[in-house]
């Protein structure tokens, strides 16, 4: 086989192996963000695949890249705030609890969206399996 065909079928297994490190989330669910961060996969999901104004429920998964096997996490916030222009206002704690392993699920209030589309930082803080505090950032659209 030659490196080209190698380098694909490489790619191929860990695209698989992510997208299978997820099976935990429900039929419903859709994925709105799917980041690898070292030796992890994190996504965040909900059932509609995108955030919107007012009320949401999501989930946040951690799962091992090379296995997809969940990983243990500790102390798990997750803040969402908007971007104004320049300025990032003040982040909204979600209110979330850990549904099994290495999935924390919960709610969060956007409210009345005064521009669209509406642009948010969301940020994940946690606690790794080696006691290291970690955040994952990822920006979404609000329409």
């Amino acid at each position: 086989m030659s490196s080209f065909g190698q380098l694909t079928a490489c790619c191929a297994l860990s695209a698989a192996l992510v997208l299978a490190s997820f099976s935990q989330t429900t039929a419903s669910e859709r994925l709105i963000a799917l980041k690898r961060q070292k030796d992890l996969s994190i996504s965040l999901t909900n059932d509609v695949g995108r955030f919107l104004g007012g009320k949401n429920k999501f989930c946040v998964s951690f799962a091992y890249t090379a296995n997809a096997e969940p990983v243990l996490i500790k102390k798990v916030m997750i803040e969402f705030a908007e971007q104004v222009g320049k300025i990032e206002e003040r982040p909204i704690n979600a209110a979330i609890s850990e549904q099994g392993p290495g999935r924390y699920c919960g709610e969060v209030d956007l409210g009345r969206q005064s521009y669209h589309p509406a642009l948010y930082h969301v940020t994940t803080h946690y606690v790794d399996a080696s006691n290291r505090k970690r955040n994952w950032h990822v920006l979404v659209n609000i329409k």
